[in-house]
């Protein structure tokens, strides 16, 4: 069968490519695409251009590289419509996420299609790749039931961050945007509260923080010079933990102040690998299957705010990119 695949053939253009898909082999599953979610962050990255030089794909269902062209994404919810022979776990009719491009039909190896939640609506699915991102955010940060959160940026991996945080035990949970439909969005996934980014705004988080500052600050806005008002808002021996990729964008630190007096620990966190400490008994399996189960205790639904055909792939990455203010999470539909 003949699918349409979407591809960055070079910095902001976009081309749809017709792909033969095959019966699945032994070990593999035929996917029809149902719904996939644009990624406003590391996937917006690839589209402008600006992956630095020497990063390369991970996934292994990415074909092409970051120097064009590549097929990119990894947020799909489809239908399994026939499985390869010795597939067990998956029969066809069964709806699955995988971390897969754009695409209108495909194969996948069966321990990458992971089955949706029989109550999780499809479309909903596709906030599963950044639910991964922010639990894992949630787990560097080592967040202890009863501390204070601050999240920078509520685009959807800072929204997913403050419903986790609430779910995971936080006492106080709050959140920085000038985006107020996000502040609003963050308040009803139970932020204590959620400020502009400006003088009237940080003046008042910092009334609500206290002279004790917080216990976390975790940084997702996707823009570098955040970081210091990250680092302006811990408390002593507080944790700033950097969600956002800011690819070829520099950051500048100043580490004179609250970093060095309050005795800061900044740590990165990368989706790619799960924490040291939970090596033992956790995989990225495992992982996934929990991001799907707390997506369904989220209610999500008012985060996707656009939704295309893929033919109009151009036209939503454009909305992103140039009126972030208009668009949260934006999703595919697939006929």
């Amino acid at each position: 069968m003949e699918a349409r695949a979407l591809w960055v053939e070079s910095p902001r253009r976009l081309a749809l490519r017709s792909e033969s898909v095959g019966p699945p082999k032994a070990g593999e599953v035929l996917v029809k695409a149902l719904y996939s979610g644009i990624s406003a962050g590391t996937e917006l990255l690839v589209y402008k251009g600006e992956v630095p030089e020497g990063f390369y794909p991970t996934l292994p269902t990415v074909s092409g590289s970051f120097s064009y062209p590549i097929k990119y994404g990894y947020a799909l919810v489809g239908e399994v419509l026939e499985v390869g022979p010795g597939v067990k776990r998956l029969e066809p009719g069964m709806r699955v996420f995988a971390h897969h491009p754009h695409q209108g039909a495909f194969l996948v190896e069966e321990a990458q299609a992971y089955p949706l939640p029989e109550g999780l609506e499809p479309r909903l699915g596709v906030f599963a790749a950044n639910a991964e991102t922010a639990l894992n955010g949630l787990w560097d940060a080592s967040l202890l039931l009863g501390e204070t959160l601050v999240v920078l940026g509520l685009g959807v991996v800072g929204l997913l961050v403050v419903g986790l945080a609430k779910l995971a035990g936080a006492e106080k949970v709050f959140g920085l945007d000038p985006i107020e439909a996000r502040r609003e969005a963050a308040s009803l996934l139970g932020a204590d509260a959620a400020f502009g980014p400006d003088e009237a705004g940080l003046a008042a988080l910092g009334q609500a923080l206290s002279e004790e500052g917080a216990d976390i600050v975790i940084e997702a806005s996707g823009k570098p010079n955040t970081l210091n008002t990250a680092l302006s808002l811990a408390g002593l021996d507080g944790r700033v933990v950097v969600l956002s990729w800011y690819g070829t964008r520099a950051a500048s630190l100043h580490l004179g102040g609250n970093f060095h007096k309050n005795r800061l620990s900044l740590k990165g966190s990368q989706v790619s690998f799960l924490p040291p400490f939970l090596s033992r008994r956790w995989d990225k399996a495992r992982r996934i299957q929990l991001a799907l189960t707390l997506v369904e205790r989220l209610a999500l639904g008012s985060l996707i705010t656009h939704t295309f055909p893929l033919g109009r792939a151009q036209e939503a990455f454009s909305l992103l990119e140039k009126r972030p203010y208009e668009a949260l999470q934006v999703v595919f539909a697939y006929d």
